[in-house]
């Protein structure tokens, strides 16, 4: 390290790569991050939220939100975080919401800049790019609900323990603030377990050091301390509302999981899967992997490594190729393993000549460049299911329609598809009950009955089951709309940018109300003005079709949505040109009758 703080000091073009780097990051994460509110399950959290608050307690009863059976032993423990985010909404809506997931985005950003800056290396490109692929691998943790707080978590517990093997003797204070994080995880988010297991594997590997690599480990005079504080925070882990039943419960219910819904639910695939292939996760796996080789290559000569940093990493890049909810977890101990790593004893220095260090650091920026570029493009261009590069409320919730049941269809039973009920829950409950929501676990003993209503297959018998006089159903369900459509049963009650509300043929609608949603005409999606021009041209609302077309002509500029466009608008002109045509011979025909 302090060959390399000697050579950054021969260098002093090197305070540019902080600015220039660092710029880069923030950038790419400003826009990279920009998005609505992603699914529904922030509005249920809030829900539970309210509920808590209003009611005193810090359990939830799972029954009280749907007309439908619901478990309710279920245990989920995540009060703190639903209780804070609803304080947050409360306290400035969305934008205080949106600002926090920021606040929290940066956390990694914050944690690789202190921990670069105490090890001297703050000023190398490598950290930058270090930097810039945490924040990219960090793309399942920017849901605005509990699961960005253990993103925190254990961007923290991660600092913490590499701050206190940089520290001195007197760093034994900081390694009591391990059971204090944990206290507060336990009672976030379900995913403290991998904050238990990272304490897990660290503690280990910080062993192994102390017999095989001793001046890889924490210093001597630290040790009773760090070994007692993970100790206290495996204790930590009981003290929630529910005791030793919660990590009990959380244990079984994942061991007992069928292996049959981790294929289905699209967040518990592999990274490795074909269809998370927009995500580039593989690419920031190849190229993470080699920084830490790299990294790690002198130690591993002298066979004397680093077995914490050696085996956290280890195990979380398995659990990165192997679920893709949780990958952001090895977002921070890759980033700070690798700066701490940088900064250490076999650190990578610099080239000694200026021309060759300038040629280093140009290929670092240029990597940084089209990594920062790629994920901007995607963004702006390649958004992912119903977002887009903005904020606001994303399509999968349905805010028009919401307002329009509210308003004129509240005193009827509620139907719903799974993905719509979280917002409905947190917009029409207690008047009107949702049939499902996002929650999943209280609706386990019926889901398969859901699984043939969504299909469309099974609707009429999962009526029989389940009656309601009213259904809100978002475009994708494309099996249910048909069904709906089709049926002599049910009408058109609203459509507007996110679902269809359907009615059954007794229920009188109210004069005057109307029919389409405005936000049709401000949709911000590519893919959902697609579904909702498809639903118009099904139905024969065809001057509602060219609205929804003309949107799309106007809004649309990127490469790949230019010939989805184009065949949108030849098969509208065809279709209205046939139609002119059968009315231009229907008049025909009558006019040769009459004569």
């Amino acid at each position: 390290m302090a060959d390399l703080q000697a050579s950054e000091k021969r260098h002093t073009w090197h305070r540019l790569w902080p600015w220039l780097l660092g710029f880069l990051v923030l950038a790419t994460l400003g826009v990279r991050y920009a998005e609505p509110v992603r699914d529904g399950d922030l509005w249920w959290q809030m829900a539970y939220g309210r509920y808590l608050i209003e009611n005193r307690t810090l359990v939830t009863d799972h029954t009280v939100f749907t007309w439908t059976p619901a478990d309710s032993p279920t245990i989920y423990c995540a009060w703190l975080a639903e209780v804070f985010l609803y304080l947050l909404h409360q306290l400035g809506g969305l934008p205080v919401l949106f600002a926090f997931r920021y606040a929290c985005m940066l956390i990694l950003v914050w944690a690789v800049w202190h921990l670069a800056r105490r090890m001297g290396v703050v000023r190398h490109p490598l950290t930058w790019l270090i930097c810039l692929l945490g924040v990219l691998m960090s793309q399942n943790a920017a849901y605005i609900k509990p699961e960005i707080f253990s993103y925190v978590f254990m961007t923290l517990a991660v600092l913490l323990w590499l701050h206190i093997k940089s520290a001195d003797e007197n760093g034994w204070r900081i390694c009591y603030l391990f059971p204090l994080l944990m206290l507060l995880w336990v009672n976030s988010h379900g995913a403290f377990i991998f904050g238990a297991v990272f304490l897990f594997v660290m503690g280990l590997g910080e062993a192994l050091n102390l017999l095989f690599s001793p001046d890889e480990g924490v210093p001597p005079g630290v040790r009773r301390h760090f070994f007692f504080a993970l100790v206290l925070s495996a204790l930590s882990i009981v003290v929630t509302p529910y005791g030793l039943k919660y990590p009990k419960h959380l244990l079984f219910s994942t061991l007992m999981a069928s292996e049959s819904y981790f294929k289905v639910v699209e967040a518990y695939m592999s990274t490795l899967d074909p269809r998370a292939s927009h995500m580039h996760y593989t690419t920031y796996l190849a190229l993470s992997a080699l920084i830490l080789l790299g990294l790690m290559a002198p130690m591993l000569r002298r066979l004397r490594p680093d077995w914490a940093l050696l085996l956290t990493n280890v195990a979380f890049a398995l659990l990165f190729t192997r679920v893709l909810r949780v990958t952001y977890f090895w977002a921070p101990v890759f980033s700070l393993s690798a700066v701490y790593l940088l900064g250490g004893k076999a650190a990578w220095p610099w080239p000694k000549r200026r021309v060759f260090a300038l040629g280093m650091g140009g290929v670092i920026a240029v990597g940084c460049l089209l990594l920062g570029a790629r994920a901007g493009f995607d963004a702006v261009c390649k958004p992912y299911g119903p977002r887009w590069c903005g904020f606001g409320v994303s399509y999968q919730n349905p805010v028009e329609e919401a307002a329009f049941i509210q308003e004129h269809l509240s005193a009827y039973r509620l139907g719903n598809d799974y993905g719509s009920g979280g917002y409905l829950l947190w917009a029409l409950w207690p008047e009107t009950k949702v049939m499902i929501d996002p929650r999943q676990f209280p609706f386990k003993p019926w889901l398969r009955q859901y699984g043939a209503f969504h299909s469309g297959r099974g609707t009429r018998d999962f009526l029989r089951h389940f009656p309601f006089e009213v259904c809100c159903v978002r475009y994708e369900c494309r099996g249910l709309v048909a069904w709906f459509l089709r049926s002599s049963e049910w009408k058109i009650a609203f459509y507007g940018p996110s679902a269809v509300v359907f009615a059954k043929r007794n229920v009188p609608l109210p004069q005057g109300a109307p029919r389409v949603g405005k936000g049709i005409e401000r949709i911000r999606n590519i893919t959902q003005a697609l579904f909702v021009f498809d639903f118009t041209a099904r139905i024969g609302d065809w001057q509602n079709a060219r609205k929804v077309l003309a949107v799309m002509q106007k809004r649309f500029r990127c490469p790949n949505d230019r010939a989805k466009i184009q065949d949108a608008s030849d098969w509208l002109d065809k279709r209205l040109g046939r139609l002119e045509t059968e009315e231009e011979e229907s008049r025909r025909t009558e006019r040769w009758e009459n004569v």
